[in-house]
Parts: C-alpha cells; structure tokens; sequence
C-alpha cells in the first residue's frame, strides 16, 4: 500500500500530482469525458421530443391516441432527430479522438495547420517583402 506524504512536506498544503499521468500536452488523444458530459445533450434533446408528444397530445384532448401523436410528431419534429443524430456523431468522433492517438492528432494537428495556412494565403513573406511579413498590399487585399 502506498503511504501519503504529510501536508507539512508539500507546498501551502496541496497534495503533489501524481508522476503517473501524462500532463495533457504530451497525451496524444483527447482528454476522456464523464458519462454524464457525453449524453446530456441526447438526454435533453430526447426530453424535448417527449415534450413535443406531451404538447401534440395536450391540444387534442381526446381526439388524438398516444400512437397518433408519436407519428405527427415524429414527422413534425424530425429536427429533433437530426439533433440527436448530429450530437450521435460527435459523441462517436470524442470517443475514438479519446483512443486513437493518430485520429487524434489528424483533427487537431491538420485543422490548426489549415487555419493558419487559409490566413497567410497569397502572402508573399520573406527577404523581398519588405517587412518580413505579410502586408496588406502583399496579399492584395484592400
């Protein structure tokens, strides 16, 4: 069993971090999220389909069967389902970033790459550009 370290050794009473875990720079997939972060969304955007049956239901007052509602709202409310199923695939896309280091490092790595690639597009940068950068005369730009 592993014994702590009195309080007194460590620095204004915090504990040390342990030398185990990775620092999240030299992680090379995502940070893992709790349960509860990956379905609050499918939760609620499930609890406010429900809702929408409720309210279907609701403005028939015996006219309508539950069956009923669940088909017009199931028409009515597709955005509902293409919320679900966009969140579905974010959710998937975190899950394999958080085991899959190359995946990983293709979305965060290619996406900050391109972004700053789109912003010095058309740039002439070096010795002949006068500043050593990118100016506005240079890009052609107003």
């Amino acid at each position: 069993m592993r014994r702590r370290r009195p309080v007194a050794d460590t620095p204004e009473g915090l504990s040390p971090v342990p030398s185990g875990l990775p620092a999240d720079d030299s992680r090379g997939t995502r940070k893992r999220l709790a349960l509860w972060d990956r379905i609050k969304f499918l939760i609620l955007l499930t609890i406010i389909w429900w809702v929408l049956v409720w309210s279907e239901m609701a403005s028939f007052t015996g006219v309508i069967t539950f069956r009923e509602a669940l088909v017009t709202e199931a028409r009515t409310g597709a955005w509902v389902f293409v919320l679900l199923g966009l969140e579905a695939i974010r959710q998937v896309h975190y899950l394999i970033s958080e085991h899959w280091a190359g995946y990983h490092r293709f979305w965060t790595v290619s996406s900050s790459a391109a972004s700053s690639v789109s912003l010095t597009a058309g740039c002439r940068v070096g010795p002949d550009s006068g500043s050593g950068g990118c100016s506005w005369s240079s890009c052609g730009s107003p």
